[in-house]
């Protein structure tokens, strides 16, 4: 069998995708099958895949379908999977030469469900801008291999909503039906808070395996234009997740509690400004919080408050982002 299937939608990523397949190439770890679902690309991105392919020492396989976005070609290539462990990556992002290598590694030392790194983020215009993300140190339990029953207030807060820096065992996914959304954005978001909170074993690498490359596809204003009310279709499924799973505890309601408004500030911010009001009016009549206090602030917010946030969220980056690139260019 298999070590890992690794399951990439391909859409009109012609400018990004040598890269990335190079990044596969030169793996230490070999033991690996390439599934590329080639989502109706326009560009070169079939030419890529099919020139790469002749030349690949593993097993590619590339599926042609029609444009049914990301979420859709992750389902359907997962059927083709045979590996014993599954990672959904991004064909844009790069990796680390030993990424394969030390994920199953840490696999294989603890047989868990799901493995996470850390990553880091290139801009645009070539800047790593930050680091070490996609786990927050602080909020893990003092234990190798845990669960949600371990860290019920921080489930779904300690790493991010991304599937694409997670490997996963293959039998666990199917056993839980675990499914990605057929959304244009965040459709991995439901499919990783479902999977943390069901499994019974996660554990973390502490290295940033993988380069996450952020507005790639042109100006920030384009990604931005883009982003939608996706975003909290999850929030409105998860809660019925949770009482099959019978994790409606205190704990674990504060922690979506916390997500749930994270999710909805980060929307606000990066959400087309032209909808941006329609978005408020969406959240005030379709949010859901366990907690009464926090949903009555939410619902009868004035709007000008979250306009005011979106102005202070916005400095507060940008200080950061001075503060690393100073720090970056007169070290301590």
């Amino acid at each position: 069998m298999t070590k890992i299937s690794i399951i990439m939608p391909v859409y009109n990523s012609e400018n990004y995708l040598a890269a990335t397949l190079e990044c596969l190439q030169n793996q230490i770890f070999k033991d690996f099958e390439l599934i590329c679902i080639n989502d109706g690309s326009t560009d070169n991105s079939l030419k890529i895949l099919e020139e790469f392919s002749k030349q690949a020492d593993f097993q590619v396989k590339i599926i042609n379908q029609e444009n049914q976005g990301a979420g859709a070609s992750r389902n359907y290539g997962f059927t083709f999977a045979s590996g014993e462990t599954a990672i959904f990556l991004d064909c844009d992002d790069l990796f680390n030469l030993d990424f394969l290598d030390k994920m199953y590694k840490k696999y294989q030392e603890t047989h868990a469900d799901i493995v996470i790194c850390k990553y880091k983020i290139l801009s645009s215009e070539g800047e790593y801008f930050q680091q070490e993300l996609g786990i927050n140190d602080s909020k893990l339990p003092n234990k190798n291999i845990f669960c949600a029953y371990d860290i019920p207030e921080h489930i779904f807060n300690f790493t991010n909503h991304a599937a694409w820096n997670k490997l996963y065992k293959t039998d666990f996914i199917k056993e839980n039906n675990l499914k990605f959304d057929n959304t244009p954005q965040t459709n991995d978001t439901y499919f990783t808070l479902c999977s943390l909170l069901t499994a019974k074993k996660i554990t973390t690498t502490n290295e940033a395996l993988i380069t996450y490359r952020f507005y790639h596809t042109g100006s920030t204003s384009s990604v931005i234009n883009n982003y939608d009310f996706y975003t909290m279709l999850p929030f409105q499924k998860l809660p019925y997740h949770l009482s099959q799973l019978g994790l409606q505890n205190k704990k674990v309601k504060r922690s979506f509690d916390k997500d749930c408004i994270a999710t909805i500030l980060f929307t606000v911010f990066l959400i087309n400004r032209n909808r941006r009001k329609e978005f408020i009016h969406y959240i005030k009549n379709n949010i859901f919080l366990y907690n009464s206090v926090l949903l009555f602030i939410i619902k009868n917010l004035p709007d000008w408050v979250y306009t005011f946030g979106i102005k202070l969220e916005f400095i507060i980056r940008r200080i950061k982002q001075a503060n690393f690139l100073c720090n970056k260019i007169v070290p301590n």
